[in-house]
């Protein structure tokens, strides 16, 4: 069981704003998967005992082998699928953040606070920021990567990685 820190923004009536911070205890989704090697294989085995056997890998600490037909399988897959999802939908969020704006648009250190006021200090009319979402200012570093690509070369490695026995 994770902690994680969240802060958010609340309005209160009379137009001041507080910050609050909450601590949640976040459970992580655990697979448990038994990886047996003295058991025997029957005879008439089930679809799930049969094809490629895969060495499970968390963060890449090995903590089971599964079947290529397994229903842990497919769960596993489902969970880094999840985190790919939200990875992704982080990527192509519009940023609302002014200093974060200002830091994707404006190569080097800047004392910038906002788009506006780099405008308004330079002389320039004021338009809208060219790049407003994460996924944009990594695209000019990694012109040739798929968003999902993206999405794992910016944030790290999905949680579980999957290398057939074979090849340990």
């Amino acid at each position: 069981m994770g902690r994680r820190k969240t802060t958010q923004e609340i309005t209160i009536e009379t137009g001041i704003d507080s910050f609050l911070e909450i601590e949640e205890n976040v459970e992580e989704p655990v697979v448990e998967i038994s990886s047996d090697d003295t058991v025997e294989p029957e005879e008439n085995s089930s679809e799930e005992e049969t094809g490629q056997l895969y060495a499970v890998s968390d963060n890449g600490l090995v903590i089971a082998s599964v079947y290529e037909n397994s229903d842990a399988l497919v769960e596993l897959l489902e969970y880094n699928k999840s985190q790919l999802d939200e990875r992704i939908a982080f990527l192509l969020e519009t940023v609302s953040d002014e200093a974060e704006i200002v830091a994707m648009n404006i190569k080097g250190p800047t004392k910038y606070s906002s788009w506006r006021q780099y405008q308004i200090q330079n002389g320039l009319t004021p338009t809208e920021p060219p790049i407003t979402t994460r996924y944009n200012f990594y695209l000019q570093k990694y012109f040739d990567l798929s968003v999902e690509e993206m999405a794992v070369k910016v944030y790290g490695n999905l949680r579980y990685s999957f290398t057939p026995i074979e090849m340990l």
